[in-house]
């Protein structure tokens, strides 16, 4: 495993809200008894973008997992998932719509995890949300959200977020960060 460090712009939108981009929070493959293979994910991102570019839906954001067998367990919302996508074998999402005092607990490691929240249909899947996580180790081990504040102080933008993980992970954060500043 090496070390390495990946800038991600977070800033400041114009509802007066936080966005953070390019979060990586999940992995495909073969999971807890479910082939979460390209094809489910690909399902999924599709009904996600869907949901977003005709009804204008995001996936919610919350402190710790919901309990599926509790459905009066509502987590309040502290952000929303845009733009999810697949780069390489790991899903990435913008996290918007975070309010100052969430963007503050993030930058201050109060939630350094997350953790995605999956329905399996027959035809595939949905992403119904992600559970940001203080001591809870979430099951893909992603390092943790360090937001730090550069020169720039107070104007957020840009941000930095250490990512830290294979040789094969930095070569596909990599080519994702050059696409997406081409």
């Amino acid at each position: 495993m090496s070390n390495f460090s990946n800038e991600y712009k977070a800033e400041k939108d114009s509802n007066g809200k936080c966005t953070v981009d390019d979060v990586p929070f999940f992995k495909t493959g073969k999971h807890k008894g479910v082939d979460y293979d390209e094809q489910w994910v690909q399902t999924a991102i599709a009904r996600s973008t869907k949901l977003q570019e005709e009804d204008g839906y995001m996936a919610p954001v919350f402190v710790g997992h919901t309990d599926p067998s509790n459905p009066s367990d509502e987590r309040p919302s502290v952000g929303l998932m845009s733009q999810i996508r697949l780069v390489g074998y790991t899903l990435f999402t913008n996290i918007s719509n975070i309010s100052d005092e969430v963007f503050e607990s993030l930058k201050n490691v109060i939630y350094p995890y997350r953790s995605a929240e999956m329905v399996t249909t027959p035809d595939g899947g949905i992403i119904s949300g992600l559970a940001l996580t203080s001591s809870n180790p979430p099951y893909f081990k992603f390092p943790p959200m360090n937001l730090k504040f550069n020169q720039f102080g107070d104007n957020l933008s840009p941000e930095t977020i250490v990512y830290e993980g294979s040789e094969s992970d930095e070569k596909i954060v990599k080519m994702f960060v050059a696409l997406s500043r081409s």
